[in-house]
């Protein structure tokens, strides 16, 4: 390449957020450092207990680590990032992944060609094959009532792949989707400028989904690409903790979402139908033998819904922000 053609690459900012990740921080950067100098990587930690700050200190010199002294969950630390860099592009990537630098940078050459992309995710997959469902719709009340209701079996399969999304899309090919999970996501310095940051209004879990809608309303597409994979090891920090706390803080960012959205009187819907669902399903596990746990699964998703079900808009978010 041309002294001219490196003047011109772009530059790119690797937001990584820890929280524990002793585990698996060496093998994500030991991948990621291989980048090519226009990636910049940086860390964020939000105050491990284990040594996951000195593995980076000690063993990654070259990677830009912010300790933070408090937890501010995955959209305040990745703002970090965004705050501190003028790069072209930022790319949230989780500490759980294993990002081949060839499969990265197809991912860059993929939205430097379309300018209307705002965010692109690759594919994931455990290492072993498995493809990970990451895109999903937005939960607009009327796309949500179809599927908690099992209406989508009167729709075509391309419908279903095409507005639900989930385990409907196969996720072995390219296209627009309207959020995906933010295990990997490039996104245009651009995009970020006119939509915002990511939003704040969660711990965790939705933040996602918030920042793409913003995205699609201010112009940018948001773009699923199976032409790039990368290894995502899938939740490794939310799974320290306790599984009525997951299953809490993913219902509850939902209907923060749409309380911000959609207002009371849809949220209120979506909830009840959610309900709905959750009954549906627990009375269905009485006539068929139920996976170890799932009935327990079940019984705590619809309690929380029940919950929300009782609280008001200002009640969910503060309940949703409780570590």
């Amino acid at each position: 390449m041309t002294d001219q053609g490196k003047n011109e690459q772009k530059k790119i900012a690797v937001s990584i957020v820890t929280w524990n990740s002793e585990g698996e921080i060496r093998e994500c950067l030991e991948a990621v450092t291989k980048l090519a100098p226009n990636w910049e990587v940086w860390v964020v930690d939000n105050n491990s207990s284990d040594k996951t700050v000195e593995i980076i200190r000690n063993e990654f010199p070259g990677v830009t680590l912010i300790a933070n002294e408090d937890n501010r969950g995955f959209a305040a630390a990745n703002n970090q990032v965004i705050d501190a860099t003028t790069t072209d592009y930022v790319l949230l990537l989780n500490p759980d992944t294993v990002a081949d630098a060839d499969e990265l940078e197809k991912v860059l050459a993929l939205i430097e060609a379309d300018p209307k992309i705002g965010a692109i995710g690759p594919q994931l997959h455990d290492g072993h094959g498995q493809i990970q469902v990451i895109c999903d719709y937005f939960p607009y009340p009327s796309l949500n009532f179809i599927e908690a209701m099992g209406l989508y079996r009167f729709f075509s399969v391309d419908w279903k792949a095409q507005n639900l999304l989930g385990t409907f899309f196969d996720h072995k090919s390219d296209r627009r989707v309207e959020w995906f999970v933010g295990a990997c996501m490039l996104v245009r310095r651009e995009a970020i400028n006119r939509a915002g940051n990511i939003p704040e209004d969660y711990f965790m879990f939705a933040e996602a989904m918030h920042w793409c809608y913003l995205m699609w309303k201010n112009g940018f597409e948001v773009v699923y690409t199976a032409q790039a994979s990368i290894v995502h090891k899938k939740n490794r920090s939310a799974r320290q903790l306790p599984p009525l706390w997951r299953i809490e803080k993913s219902t509850l960012c939902k209907y923060v979402f749409c309380y911000s959205q959609f207002g009371w009187f849809k949220t209120k819907f979506i909830e009840l139908t959610d309900f709905t669902s959750y009954t549906l399903g627990i009375w269905r596990l009485m006539f068929v033998k139920p996976e170890p746990d799932e009935s327990k699964y079940w019984k705590l998703g619809r309690s929380v819904i029940w919950d929300a079900i009782k609280m008001n808009a200002e009640e969910t978010s503060k309940k949703q922000l409780k570590i």
